[in-house]
C-alpha cells in the first residue's frame, strides 16, 4: 500500500497540484502586499513575522506539501513523512555542513565583496540581543519551507532526473517562488538584485541536494541549514555571494561526488 501511495504522491499531477498551491498561496497573497500595501498594513500589519497573511505567504511550500502528502497517503503518509524531521541519526559530517557551508561561504563572499566594492561589507544595525531574537523566530520561519522542496519536491524529481538535475530543478522553481518579496515594502530582497539572488539560490539547491542525500533523506539536516541561510547575523552581501555559494556548490560536487549520483538519491516521501 505504501508504494502505492508512493506513486500516487511522486504523480505528474500532484507534483504539479504541489507547485500550483505553493505559488497561488504565496503569490495571491503577495499581490496584496504589492497592490494594496495600506489596506494590508492598515489591517494585519507591516509585512514580517507579526503579520499573519505574511507568515501564511512563507509557509505555503509546507502546507502545500502536506495537503499533497494527505491526499495521497492520509494520515500514515504524513506520519510517515513528519518522522523524516526526526531522523537525526546521520553522519555527523552533515552537521558540520549544515551548521558551517553558510557562514563559510558568507565570509568567502565577503572576500569577493571586499575586491568588488573596495570596502568590507557591514554587519547588521540592530543590537545583538535583537539578533538572537530574529535568529530564534528564523528558526521556525524559513526551516519549514524544506517539507516542501527538500521533503516532496526533490525525492519525487529524483525518481525521473540525476540528483544534480533535481537539484537544479528545485533551485529554479524555489527561486521563483520568492519572486513577489522584491516587490514588497519592508522586505530585504527590494535592495537585491533578482538575477544575482537566482543564481545564488540555484547554487544553494545543488548543495541541499548532495547534503539530502547524504543524509539519507532527513528533513532535520535541510532544515538546520536553510535556518543558517537566513541568519540575521551574517552581514549582507548581496550580490558577491552567488560566486561564493557557486565555489561551495563546486567542491561539494567534486568532494562527495555520491550524493549526486543515482544509486544515492533519496526518492521516498512518506520515510
Amino acid at each position: 500500500m505504501n508504494g502505492e501511495n508512493e506513486l500516487r504522491a511522486g504523480s505528474t499531477r500532484w507534483l504539479a497540484t504541489y507547485c500550483a498551491l505553493a505559488f497561488g498561496i504565496t503569490w495571491g497573497l503577495g499581490s496584496l502586499f504589492i497592490f494594496a500595501p495600506k489596506f494590508v498594513e492598515a489591517t494585519f500589519g507591516p509585512a514580517g513575522l507579526g503579520n499573519p497573511i505574511f507568515i501564511l505567504a512563507v509557509y505555503s511550500p509546507a502546507i502545500s506539501a502536506l495537503i499533497v502528502i494527505g491526499a495521497t497517503g492520509g494520515r500514515p503518509g504524513l506520519a510517515g513523512f513528519l518522522r523524516r524531521i526526526l531522523n537525526w541519526r546521520v553522519d555527523a559530517v552533515w552537521y558540520g555542513f549544515a551548521f558551517l557551508i553558510a557562514p563559510t561561504c558568507t565570509a568567502i563572499g565577503a572576500v569577493f565583496y571586499r575586491l568588488g566594492a573596495g570596502k568590507w561589507p557591514t554587519g547588521p544595525e540592530e543590537g545583538f540581543v535583537s539578533q538572537l531574537a530574529a535568529l530564534g523566530f528564523m528558526l521556525i520561519l524559513g526551516p519549514l519551507e524544506e517539507l516542501g522542496w527538500r521533503g516532496y519536491m526533490l525525492p519525487v524529481l529524483q525518481r525521473r532526473f540525476a540528483p544534480l538535475t533535481a537539484g537544479i530543478i528545485v533551485g529554479i522553481v524555489w527561486g521563483i517562488w520568492h519572486l513577489p518579496s522584491f516587490f514588497v515594502a519592508g522586505l530585504p530582497q527590494g535592495a537585491w538584485g533578482v538575477f544575482p539572488f537566482l543564481l545564488a539560490i540555484l547554487f544553494a539547491s545543488v548543495l541541499f541536494t548532495g547534503m539530502f542525500n547524504g543524509a539519507r533523506g532527513s528533513l532535520l539536516l535541510p532544515m538546520l541549514f536553510h535556518w543558517q541561510l537566513n541568519n540575521p547575523m551574517f552581514p549582507d552581501i548581496q550580490p558577491y555571494d552567488v560566486p561564493a555559494y557557486a565555489v561551495g556548490a563546486l567542491a561539494l560536487f567534486m568532494l562527495y561526488p555520491r550524493g549526486f549520483r543515482r544509486e544515492s538519491a533519496h526518492t521516498t516521501v512518506f520515510s
